[in-house]
């Protein structure tokens, strides 16, 4: 058996170092983080919308709102209990992830 070797790849200066090795896409990481906190941002707002307008669609799927008097009482008041998940599929769920992080 023959041992195959493999040169890396030069830019036109001669630097490997700067060579895309793979054939994935080079992304920014500025634009990266960027797209992370768009999400972000969008998943707050949109979750936001649910909870305010109960003529909303997707209003069903939240739980039943907490007592006023008791949240009135809390340190860290939310008008939906914390739900906890079992499953990473709906611990991965927009609507747990929303309610838990963006009350």
């Amino acid at each position: 058996m023959r041992a195959v070797s493999r040169r890396q790849p030069t830019d036109e200066a001669g630097d490997t170092d700067t060579v895309q090795t793979t054939g994935a896409p080079v992304i920014n990481e500025p634009e990266e983080i960027r797209m992370v906190n768009n999400r972000h941002e969008l998943g707050k707002r949109f979750i936001r919308r649910i909870i305010k307008d109960e003529s909303n669609v997707l209003f069903y799927l939240l739980p039943a709102k907490r007592d006023v008097q008791l949240t009135t009482r809390l340190r860290c008041a939310r008008q939906y209990p914390t739900i906890y998940a079992r499953t990473n599929r709906h611990k991965n769920s927009f609507i747990l992830f929303g309610l838990n992080h963006f009350q």
